[in-house]
């Protein structure tokens, strides 16, 4: 649905154009890419919004920076679960991603 209003990268769309569109409220929206991308439709997306993948090297650039948001998280929940065992002095997490997708 989502997949069929999109262009290339020259011409994003928002998420709130996407939700205007749609007549969906745009965590709605989000809600329906993250699905579609799942189903094998390659939605990208820059600061300006969402575009279809025209290129396998605009959707590998695309990958590339979910990869970096990916471990920028990861680094950020380690750093807050060492927070919370410090101030609960208790046994820390795993740190490996592996034991954490498995939990």
């Amino acid at each position: 649905m989502i997949n069929e209003l999109l262009m290339n990268e020259a011409n994003p769309l928002t998420g709130k154009r996407l939700a205007d569109l749609t007549g969906l409220k745009k965590r709605e929206v989000e809600a329906m890419i993250q699905k579609e991308r799942r189903e094998g439709f390659p939605i990208c997306a820059t600061s300006r919004g969402y575009y279809l993948a025209t290129t396998p090297e605009e959707l590998n650039r695309y990958c590339a920076k979910l990869k970096r948001q990916a471990i920028e998280v990861f680094k950020t929940r380690q750093a807050l679960i060492k927070l919370a065992t410090a101030l609960e002095d208790e046994e820390p997490a795993p740190d490996d991603i592996e034991t954490i997708l498995i939990s």
